[in-house]
Order: structure tokens, then sequence, then C-alpha cells
């Protein structure tokens, strides 16, 4: 079903979001609103009824897909909190945005347009041996389902972050 709406009501029912920090005065930012997301999903899982369960696997829905082989492979890996994804586009690593790593601690909400400026490419090959990194996404991340009773998402910079 359509209608018009008149330019009034069009304006009277309408509001533009402006951020003017990190977390926005009125509204989040998107990588809190992300955060806050995460976070919900870690209130179900962490209920008593899942306790059984020692991992969680977690998908970006819209990604080009993954290897179920690439899953079932972290599990031969001894030493792991969460293995993510090595996504890959043009046989780059391509969520960049949040990947960390000793090299590449702090991203564009600690350093601003310098994280953008100065982005390279990650040439990480499908069979590489495991990075230590301190965060990351790629598209599919097998976490061990323990970590999350003491650890939450943030988009903040808190003790925790500066003691890396």
């Amino acid at each position: 079903m359509s209608e018009d709406l008149s330019e009034q009501y069009i304006k009277e029912h309408s509001k533009i979001w402006t951020y003017t920090s990190v977390t926005g005065s009125d509204h989040p930012c998107r990588v809190e609103q992300i955060c806050n997301a995460r976070n919900k999903v870690l209130c179900k899982i962490n209920k008593e009824r899942y306790d059984k369960y020692e991992y969680v696997i977690w998908i970006d829905m819209d990604s080009n897909g993954w290897d179920i082989d690439g899953i079932i492979n972290s599990f031969t890996h001894k030493g792991w909190d969460v293995m993510y994804a090595n996504g890959l586009e043009n046989n780059h690593y391509y969520d960049l945005y949040a990947i960390r790593h000793s090299s590449s601690l702090f991203g564009p909400e600690i350093i601003g347009e310098t994280f953008w400026q100065t982005l390279k490419p990650v040439n990480i090959k499908p069979h590489d041996k495991l990075i230590e990194i301190y965060s990351a996404f790629g598209g599919i991340g097998t976490f061990k389902k323990s970590i999350f009773k003491t650890e939450s998402y943030d988009c903040i910079v808190n003790d925790k972050v500066k003691r890396i």
C-alpha cells in the first residue's frame, strides 16, 4: 500500500540524526549500535539454559558465504579463545575496520582520519598460520562461550584496552 504524504507531515514525523561525538549526544554511532546489539545477544546466550554449550558461532548473514571446512578446521587448533574468519576479497582481508593487532591497535575511533589515510591492505592467504589479534571479524567468528561470562562489547577505550 502506498500513500502520498504531505511535506508538512513528513517534516513533523521525521528526524535527522547528527553525531556530535563518538557516541553522539542523542543517538549512538553505528559502532555503538553494533556493540549494543551484540551485548543483547550475549545476555541471551549467558542464560543458564545455554550453559551446556561450549562454543558460539557468530555469522554475518550478509557475507558472501563461508566454508564449513574452515569452521571445522578452527577446532583442530589449540590455545585460542576466538577464531575469526579469514574474510578475503580480491586476496586481501576485507574487514580492515574491525581488525586490531600489535602493529595496528587503534582505529578511527582513536586516531580519526589518519586511520583511513594510512590503511594498507592486509595480505592473508587462506592457509597462512594463525595471527594473534585483539579484535577482528571477517564475517564469522567462533568463540569459546566461556569468554562471554566476563567479556562484552564496547566502543569506548577503557582501562582494559589501555593496558594492552
